[in-house]
């Protein structure tokens, strides 16, 4: 018996590939092989070809293995439908690692419920991010029995860096087109924006600093400041049931965190001092422009013992085992 990963492998550095790449290196350490996916448009395809590309990649699968599904693959569902029927006929055992709900990310997707759920309720286990999500999705018609909750996101690195400099400024990973509080943002405490898609600031209040990758996102914010988490809208309900990876960007980072009220993961950020959770910008602005350096450096000590959880895979590699248990327990 042998236990595979899915892991969407020509995303480059956007969120999704870096959630999934971090999960796939974490349960590698568990002897955990790849089964690598890549995200095309299958229209092009007909029925047996689209076979044969997927049976290429399931070639190491056998009868009575563990399969994990990262999903969403960010594939047609004509192609995860097919992909998932491939693995059933080899009579795995299946579990889902539910990174993202497409028909609550996004709006127009909500049509498509039924079919998501369709597809979710293949799984002998399914992973989700909240109980919150749960309670979603057992409304929509989810029937997996044996589930499993994410508490939050790995971040691994080599090394954990805990040198840190006090400064008044916000962190902020995103698209200002799907995070528009951003275009609004006229506060004394500085956003610096980080995201691929260049953004032209018309205010000293964000400043835009481009695409960073792994290595150097965490070592310019570790130097020194606040992460924030905000979300506006439809985003913000999201984030009512997500885990958003950002903040274990910003854990990883050793940073403190700053988060709006209503969000999912302010449990966490409370529970373990990590930082604060705030009802406006305005007053996370204020309470920057105020904040005590010695604070600061109290709540960095307490940071640093998530951090190293973090950083070290802890939090995915708990995960994968109370999953693998439950594939395999009666």
């Amino acid at each position: 018996m042998r236990v595979h990963i899915s892991n969407v492998a020509n995303f480059g550095a956007r969120t999704v590939s870096l959630a999934q790449y971090n999960t796939l290196k974490i349960s590698q350490t568990m002897g955990v092989s790849e089964i690598g996916i890549r995200s095309y448009d299958s229209d092009g395809d007909n029925d047996r070809e689209l076979q044969i590309r997927i049976d290429g990649m399931l070639t190491p699968v056998r009868e009575g293995d563990i399969f994990i599904l990262q999903l969403p693959t960010w594939n047609a569902s004509r192609f995860e439908w097919q992909f998932i029927e491939a693995l059933k006929l080899r009579n795995i055992k299946l579990i889902i690692f539910l990174h993202d709900v497409v028909a609550e990310m996004f709006e127009y997707n909500r049509q498509f419920y039924p079919q998501y759920i369709d597809l979710y309720n293949t799984a002998d286990v399914i992973i989700v991010p909240s109980d919150e999500m749960l309670l979603k999705l057992r409304e929509q018609g989810l029937a997996v029995k044996k589930v499993v909750i994410q508490k939050m996101w790995d971040y691994c690195m080599e090394d954990m860096i805990t040198r840190h400099y006090f400064a008044r400024r916000f962190f902020f990973t995103g698209n200002p087109d799907r995070f528009e509080f951003i275009k609004n943002y006229h506060g004394s405490t500085p956003i610096e924006l980080y995201d691929e898609m260049k953004y032209d600031s018309n205010t000293p209040s964000v400043q835009y600093k481009g695409y960073r990758n792994q290595t150097q996102l965490i070592s310019e914010m570790s130097i020194g400041g606040f992460g924030l988490i905000w979300a506006d809208g439809h985003q913000y309900d999201y984030y009512k049931m997500n885990v958003p990876y950002k903040f274990s960007t910003y854990i990883a980072a050793g940073i403190p965190v700053i988060s709006r009220r209503g969000v999912h993961i302010n449990s966490i950020i409370e529970k373990e001092h990590l930082g604060f959770v705030v009802d406006t910008l305005e007053e996370a602005d204020d309470l920057v422009q105020n904040f005590d350096m010695d604070e600061y450096w109290k709540m960095l000590g307490d940071i640093q013992k998530i951090q190293f959880l973090v950083v070290n895979g802890y939090y995915t590699r708990e995960l994968l085992n109370e999953a693998l248990i439950m594939a395999l327990e009666d």
